[in-house]
């Protein structure tokens, strides 16, 4: 005979809802900053819930959070380590010691008598490249990632230092060798790129993220790609048919394209990235973002208009005097930056 229920009531140990339903126990920003393991204040969080399980789900939670702290110190750490550091400080070493002998050597040819060769603009836009490294190094000093920030900016120095010995032709000959086919700034991306995907220091392993760490590797493999086909090619290893468009003297200008865009993408990762960091460091990253924005920016759409509109660049060249104030600009931002991420 067929078992069941004698009466069409509930029973009143029958459940109201699913257990399963209550998808609410948890805001969501609680749950991502679980799962991105960013700091959460556990005893405030403590006092919100009102039912005995959602604080054990919490209280479960926080002490899961505190048993992985105590055995992922190490790898909590900024992962600024490895060949590509290496790298980086070798970049770092020669665009510095290109930009103090380029420097120099102007300073030379202006007290021998030579003032007519200087070139102003370049020798202005150098300093404030190494000014500002040096801002930036010393407001970001106990971050080893800045080492990145360091280098990229040297990088920025070494190029128009290189620009204003092209008026002192008595500098070459003693210099040829320290600048002969040697162009750091071909690393410049690469350098941001990594710190685009450290500085926001997010354990993170989203879709953009791992697009993101792959595209650091390819940034890498072009710049090395633009310098040794640059090194190659200053001593007739390779022949300009071979070299061609990367060239960074090449009418062409693929050098700076992809340099542009490169540098570009760099910041617009950072910015992405920081969604997700904790509170502290997305503080860090925002400041971060905008100074090397606004310092990069003027700099970085002036040499956009130069390459994709010829008639600008020839009007740079023939302006002289009369480019002054965009100078003041792009000398102004780049030194004003590195105050905003103290």
């Amino acid at each position: 005979m067929r078992q069941g229920w004698r009466f069409g009531a509930r029973s009143a140990g029958w459940p109201t809802r699913c257990a399963g339903a209550d998808a609410s126990r948890l805001p969501p920003k609680v749950t991502d900053a679980f799962v991105d393991r960013a700091p959460i204040d556990w005893a405030s969080l403590l006092t919100r819930p009102d039912a005995p399980s959602d604080r054990a789900l919490i209280e479960n939670l926080r002490l899961i959070d505190e048993l992985r702290g105590r055995t992922s110190i190490a790898s909590s750490a900024p992962i600024t380590q490895g060949p590509r550091v290496a790298l980086a400080l070798l970049v770092l070493g020669l665009a510095g010691a290109q930009a103090a002998c380029g420097l120099g050597a102007v300073a030379v040819a202006l007290v021998n008598g030579h003032a007519a060769a200087i070139r102003i603009p370049q020798i202005v836009l150098a300093l404030a490249f190494l000014i500002a490294g040096v801002l930036f190094g010393a407001a970001t000093r106990r971050d080893p990632r800045s080492v990145w920030l360091l280098a990229s900016m040297a990088t920025g120095a070494s190029a128009f230092a290189r620009a204003a010995l092209a008026g002192v032709p008595a500098a070459s000959p003693s210099l040829d060798v320290l600048f002969r086919g040697l162009f750091p700034e071909a690393f410049a991306p690469a350098m941001l790129w990594q710190f685009a995907v450290e500085f926001p220091h997010v354990r993170r392993f989203t879709g953009f993220d791992v697009v993101a760490r792959r595209a650091t590797a390819g940034v890498w493999l072009l710049g090395s790609v633009l310098f040794f086909v640059n090194v190659l090619a200053a001593y007739g290893v390779v022949t300009d048919d071979v070299s061609g468009l990367l060239r960074r003297d090449d009418p062409g200008n693929a050098f700076w394209h992809l340099f542009a865009v490169a540098f570009l993408a760099a910041v617009t990762t950072v910015f992405v990235r920081s969604r997700r960091a904790p509170p502290a460091e997305r503080r860090r990253v925002a400041r971060f973002a905008s100074a090397v924005a606004a310092g990069t920016m003027p700099f970085l759409l002036c040499g956009v208009a130069r390459l994709v509109v010829p008639p600008i660049d020839a009007w740079f060249v023939a302006a002289g005097a009369r480019r002054l104030w965009i100078d003041v600009v792009v000398v102004g931002t780049l030194t004003a930056a590195p105050r905003a991420v103290r």
